[in-house]
C-alpha cells in the first residue's frame, strides 16, 4: 500500500525530471535508444511520438514495463493508441523504485520480442524512463541473442543508453534469469 501510495506521488516529479534532463542534453540523455536491429531501449512513449516511432523506426511492437497508471493518462501512448496503428502490445506490469519484477515475466517479455527478430519491424521496450525495468528486461534479451554473460550485455547496452541505471535487485534479477533461462536451458 505505502509502495503503490509512493509511486503514484513520485510518478510527475520523476517523469518531469526526465522530460528535463532530455531536454537539457538530448545526447547524452535520450528519450530512446536503439540497441540493435530488433529493440529500442526507451523512456515512456508518448502520443506525439507515434509517427515517429512507427514510421522512422519501424516499430511494430511494443513491450510495455510500467504499472497501469503510468500509461493512463493523457499523453502517454499506452496499448489502445499502439494497436489501433496496427502494433502489437505487450504489457509486463512492474512497480518502480521497487520492483516486483519476477524472472519469468521477463523470460515472457524476451519471449514476446525474439518473436520479431526476422522481421523488418523493431520492438520498443520501455518503462517511465528507460533506466532500470525496461532496461532489465533489454539485458535479458541481448544475454539471450547473443549468449552473452551479463557484463558483456551491460557493455552493450550502456554506451548506446548511458542514463540505464541499474541496482543490486536488478542484478539478482538478471543473474537469476541467466541461471534459470539461458545456462540451464543451454546445459540440457
Amino acid at each position: 500500500m505505502i509502495t503503490s501510495m509512493f509511486n503514484h506521488v513520485a510518478y510527475y516529479p520523476t517523469l518531469l525530471f526526465n522530460v528535463l534532463r532530455n531536454k537539457a542534453g538530448p545526447t547524452d540523455w535520450p528519450w530512446y535508444s536503439r540497441i540493435d536491429n530488433n529493440v529500442i531501449l526507451g523512456a515512456l512513449p508518448t502520443k506525439s511520438m507515434l509517427n515517429e516511432l512507427i514510421e522512422k523506426e519501424k516499430v511494430g511492437a511494443v513491450v510495455c514495463m510500467t504499472m497501469p497508471h503510468e500509461v493512463n493518462n493523457f499523453f502517454a501512448a499506452g496499448r489502445s493508441d499502439f494497436e489501433k496503428l496496427g502494433v502489437k502490445y505487450y504489457a509486463c506490469p512492474s512497480n518502480d523504485f521497487n520492483p516486483n519484477l519476477k524472472a519469468r515475466d521477463v523470460h515472457e517479455a524476451v519471449k514476446f520480442i525474439r518473436q520479431f527478430e526476422n522481421t523488418d519491424k523493431s520492438v520498443y521496450v520501455h518503462c517511465k524512463a528507460g533506466r532500470a525495468r525496461s532496461a532489465v528486461t533489454v539485458m535479458c534479451y541481448v544475454m539471450e541473442r547473443y549468449k552473452y554473460y551479463s557484463p558483456a550485455a551491460y557493455t552493450m547496452i550502456k554506451p548506446k543508453r548511458p542514463q540505464i541505471a541499474l541496482k543490486g535487485f536488478h542484478w539478482n534479477l538478471i543473474e537469476f534469469y541467466a541461471k534459470s533461462y539461458l545456462w540451464n536451458a543451454m546445459n540440457n
